[in-house]
């Protein structure tokens, strides 16, 4: 071996070893804290979120002092069977624990269903503003952190 062969070795190696100790200092200073940052949100969401989506719009329209017999046979019923349809009992139970899954899943429902719930708003006479009063519901449900 050549004594610059030898030379340009030592300063790869060197080179090597200064790129990762810059990588891991990057890793460990920017991207991990970001990384436990997002995880500790994820969590915090799961927690403080939104919560069962169905429980809490079943009570909304279908229970309790302020039933709207509308909103639940045409809103809420077809939705609940398309869930229950779609899903085993023990995936449906599952759902109740995941609400980023529950919302997809409600969403996923509310297109199956778009056709039978517009007929049935338009049989009870109701159209207008009734899709916007529900999405201002819902939106108040999603938004409402920490009260489950």
């Amino acid at each position: 071996m050549d004594l610059t062969q030898i030379i340009i070795i030592i300063i790869a190696i060197a080179a090597a070893w200064m790129v990762f100790k810059l990588l891991t200092k990057f890793v460990f200073k920017i991207v991990l804290p970001i990384l436990i940052l997002l995880i500790g949100v994820y969590f915090a969401y799961q927690y403080y979120g939104p919560g069962d989506l169905m429980k809490s719009i079943t009570e909304l329209y279908c229970e309790g002092d302020n039933i709207d017999p509308v909103k639940c046979e045409c809103f809420v019923q077809p939705i609940i069977s398309d869930l229950e349809s779609r899903m085993s009992g023990e995936e449906f139970l599952e759902l109740k624990n995941n609400p980023l899954k529950l919302t997809e899943e409600f969403h996923t429902s509310y297109k199956n269903k778009k056709d039978v719930i517009n007929a049935c708003f338009q049989e009870k006479g109701e159209t207008g503003n009734l899709g916007e009063d529900i999405l201002k519901d819902l939106k108040k449900l999603f938004y409402d952190f920490g009260n489950k």
